[in-house]
């Protein structure tokens, strides 16, 4: 790259040519021409910037002509503009003003940068022709300086700048014709005679020079001299964030030269160079000294467009950067631990570099990248861009580790082809469930992507990358069906069309559904119901792993061999994730017919399962499956899971008999209460477990229980039956808390959220589903269904997630006499106010208790007794 440097305004390079001390200035106005001959050494100044022009393809043309393309303009009438030294400082101003306006400073025009020969040789400036010229006392010939045709009365407001074949040029903004103001080769790039380097800015309010690496600048022109409309009534134009210049509040629409060509404004504090890069000539960010971090590069600036940014010309700690679109290349962002988004401008830029984003922690969005087609090795890694987020289609080459190790933040992980998110209420399940590579892409890295998450690719290119969840010659169809082509058979893959409960096709494209791929449905949340294919042959490893609607799948009398990870599930759903359902498997085949190997079907981590049944028995609605005969209906399992449950007698007109084997399996302990219909005659074994059950009522209807058909530590059942029936069996509940003979059905009633029973004249609180969180206070009433409320039964009273810092607050009532260990069940933090003076001896001494620390001390609860406080419209206030 060669550096062709002419420079104008931000960060421009600079070197003098002129030679003087500036005290003598001569203002006689003379008609007087120079001829250059090869052996002067201007001449090969002149000479040397025009073979420059050749070489950078700015100008193709003789060195006459171009000679001819830089002479200055005829001028044009006007005011009269009077000009003087003030020290070191040329000023100007119009004929009949009082105020001296500077232009120039004069000690650019001597000394260290000088011409060869002519150091310290003094000059005389005067008026020629509308220009400012100069020459050395010695010699007979003038050079041009500074064209004055737009401060000669002509109307300043219309004025714009560019920069054209080596001269700061003006004009009228509705004249097509440039006139030069400024001849770029007095202020010639690169090096000075002396070897040292010059930069060009614009600070307080003019244009200024200074040796590049050193901190003292010097002026060179005024900008008011340069630019701009007259103010009115004593204000001072200034340049507004549109690029115009605005007089007070109002916006003029005159574009400053300073913006000119400009589609976006950029970031005040921003240093350019003007370079060649590739043959073009444009500017390159060299460096930035504002206190913004959110960064906006302009596209153009006088003009030329903005090509390059130097490595580390930004600080680190920026937080956002737009660059400019006329960018080929990026430096590498490598560390810019506050950069959280980056926008490519729509730039050709066609290629992320190694390291590109590396270790820039918190970036979590690119933006108009749609030409970079290669990614590079680590570009994004331990980054928060996740490959989730990007639009590969234009994608060729994606680099070792390239998103590896990337996260939103550590709350992230990639387990069994899924993405687990963590946040303040626990663990999730991402519904991002895989991404998708075009065909396009070629190359892919090794571990250029998390292991454990599904990746569809649609090329068959041999790549480095491998995973268990990375799929090749994906296709998929226009209904939503994702497979992969296997040559003589496809394997079923995903389905993400509109139906929840699908029937898949035995054939796509003409050939046969032969196997479910590995981790196959990872993670989907949208279908309730899969009817598997008679084609199939094979089911893969967890293939249906972490689906968090699924209710039915059926398997197809063609699928003979199963094993302990065919229908497994991720292990630890239980006790991080939280709810996932547990669907019913429902086989063709009777259970003597399927082969289990070495395994039971108690092997199985999915609960529930049905042999021998065909796929149109088997029936739902919002509340449970159901297996429908010709004349009555058994229950399956229950899919909407709530704090009560009321479970039905009839389904499509037809009785219901039976509850199933595991029907009401909830190991998430969401049931609180659970009234079986009066109708229902047969419980299975194993139809009712739950760690968290508390109350169930059994109607007198049920004939049979079979062998530990309720099994829950912590349950109460109730029985209308005055004693257990011969027909029950003798172990028919397993480690419940109590059962209750001869109890009517008639004692138990729901109110305003509140379950409650009637014993002893008095109402008992079994369990509160309603809202209570730690910015209401939940009041408990004084009286259910007639009857003072005496009494809170153990968990009635829960709420176990929530806000670390804030208290729950909680309300007794006078009336309440009893409370059982853990009535009142809280997340942390708890404030209970009672209407007694103190803690009755009939209110067990652990009625609290803190899931947050596991604990029923009272480190975690305010009590306040009735002298203690006040309750105004249902909020408790403290006693002064």
């Amino acid at each position: 790259m060669k550096r062709f440097v002419y420079s104008v305004f931000i960060l421009l390079v600079f070197t003098g040519v002129l030679g003087c001390n500036g005290d003598d200035i001569l203002t006689s106005i003379e008609d007087t021409t120079y001829e250059l001959t090869a052996e002067d050494e201007l001449y090969e100044k002149i000479h040397g910037i025009y073979q420059l022009a050749l070489e950078s393809e700015i100008f193709d043309g003789s060195y006459e002509e171009w000679l001819e393309s830089i002479q200055g303009p005829s001028g044009s009438d006007g005011r009269e503009v009077l000009f003087q030294v003030d020290g070191l400082l040329l000023q100007w101003m119009y004929e009949g003003e009082d105020t001296w306006v500077d232009l120039f400073d004069l000690s650019l025009i001597e000394g260290s940068n000088g011409l060869d020969g002519n150091d310290g040789a003094e000059i005389e400036l005067d008026m020629i022709d509308n220009s400012i010229m100069w020459k050395y006392t010695d010699d007979s010939s003038w050079n041009h300086l500074v064209d004055i045709d737009f401060l000669s009365g002509n109307d300043a407001s219309n004025v714009e700048f560019d920069i054209v074949e080596g001269y700061i040029v003006w004009r009228y903004v509705d004249e097509e014709e440039w006139h030069q103001l400024i001849d770029l080769s007095l202020l010639t790039g690169g090096n000075g005679s002396d070897g040292k380097e010059v930069v060009i800015d614009v600070i307080d309010g003019y244009i200024q020079w200074k040796y590049l690496g050193t901190d003292q600048y010097y002026n060179i022109v005024s900008v008011d001299a340069l630019s701009g409309p007259q103010g009115e009534d004593g204000l001072t134009p200034y340049i507004g964030d549109n690029g115009h210049w605005w007089i007070g509040e109002e916006d003029t629409g005159i574009p400053t030269g300073f913006t000119k060509n400009m589609d976006r404004v950029g970031t005040d504090g921003l240093y350019f160079n003007l370079m060649v890069k590739d043959g073009v000539a444009g500017y390159e960010v060299s460096a930035y000294n504002g206190n913004d971090t959110d960064i906006i590069i302009p596209n153009e600036i006088f003009g030329e467009k903005v090509i390059s940014i130097r490595q580390n010309a930004l600080p680190s700690n920026i937080t956002s950067l737009s660059i400019s679109r006329y960018l080929t290349s990026i430096p590498s962002f490598e560390d810019y631990e506050f950069l959280e988004s980056f926008d490519f401008n729509h730039a050709n830029i066609d290629s992320m570099s190694s390291n590109a984003f590396r270790d820039a922690t918190q970036l979590k969005e690119i933006l108009n990248y749609e030409h970079i087609t290669s990614i590079g090795d680590y570009a994004f890694y331990n980054t928060k861009v996740l490959f989730t987020g990007i639009d590969f289609k234009n994608i060729t080459s994606i680099g070792t580790y390239a998103f590896y190790n990337n996260s939103y933040s550590s709350n992230v992980d990639f387990v069994k082809g899924m993405m687990i998110i963590e946040d303040d209420i626990g663990y999730s399940i991402s519904d991002e469930s895989f991404i998708v590579l075009p065909e396009s892409v070629t190359t892919i890295g090794e571990k250029a992507f998390p292991q454990e998450f599904s990746i569809y690719y649609r090329g068959n290119s041999d790549v480095d990358f491998i995973s268990s969840y990375f799929h090749k010659n994906v296709k998929n169809t226009e209904d939503g069906y994702w497979y992969v082509d296997r040559s003589t058979y496809v394997g079923l893959l995903n389905y993400t069309g509109e139906l929840t409960e699908i029937d898949v096709p035995s054939q796509f494209n003409g050939k046969n559904v032969n196997l479910v791929e590995h981790n196959a449905f990872v993670a989907d949340n949208h279908l309730t119901r899969i009817n598997l294919p008679n084609t199939l042959t094979s089911i893969g490893f967890y293939a249906f792993t972490g689906m968090r609607q699924l209710q039915i799948l059926y398997v197809p009398s063609s699928i003979v061999d199963i094993s302990d990870r065919t229908f497994a599930k991720y292990d630890s759903f239980n006790n991080e994730i939280g709810y996932v359902p547990a669907p019913i498997i429902i086989f063709e085949n009777n259970l003597v017919d399927m082969n289990l190997g070495s395994n039971s079907i108690s092997d199985y981590g999915w609960i529930r399962y049905g042999f021998g049944y065909t796929k149109d028995e088997i029936k739902q609605d919002d509340q449970m499956v159901y297996l429908e005969n010709s004349t009555t209906v058994e229950i399956l399992m229950i899919k909407e899971i709530t704090d009560t449950i009321n479970v039905p007698v009839t389904y499509n007109d037809k009785p219901i008999t039976r509850i199933k084997s595991r029907a009401f399996y909830d190991p998430f302990g969401r049931v609180n209460f659970i009234q079986i219909g009066d109708g229902i005659m047969f419980i299975s074994s194993q139809a009712f477990i739950s760690n968290e059950l508390q109350y169930v009522f059994i109607p007198e209807s049920v004939s049979a229980v079979n062998y530990q058909a309720f099994y829950s530590d912590n349950a109460t059942i109730f029985v209308e039956h005055d004693s257990k029936p011969d027909n029950w069996d003798s172990s028919w509940y397993e480690d419940v808390d109590s059962v209750v003979w001869g109890q009517s059905i008639s004692d138990f009633g729901i109110e305003n959220d509140y379950l409650f029973m009637i014993n002893n004249n008095g109402a008992y609180i079994l369990a509160y589903t309603g809202e209570w969180n730690y910015s209401e206070t939940l009041v408990i009433p004084t009286e259910l269904g007639g009857y003072d409320v005496v009494g809170i039964k153990t968990h009635a009273i829960k709420y176990t997630s929530g806000n670390y810092s804030y208290p729950m607050k909680i309300v007794l009532p006078a009336t309440l006499t009893y409370l059982e260990e853990r009535a009142i069940t809280y997340y942390r933090y708890i404030k209970i106010y009672s209407y007694a003076s103190s803690q009755p001896s009939s209110w067990d001494y652990y009625f609290g208790y803190s899931s947050y620390n596991g604990s029923s001390s009272s480190s975690y609860r305010d009590i306040y007794w009735s002298n203690e406080w006040r309750l105004i419209d249902d909020e408790p206030i403290l006693n002064s």
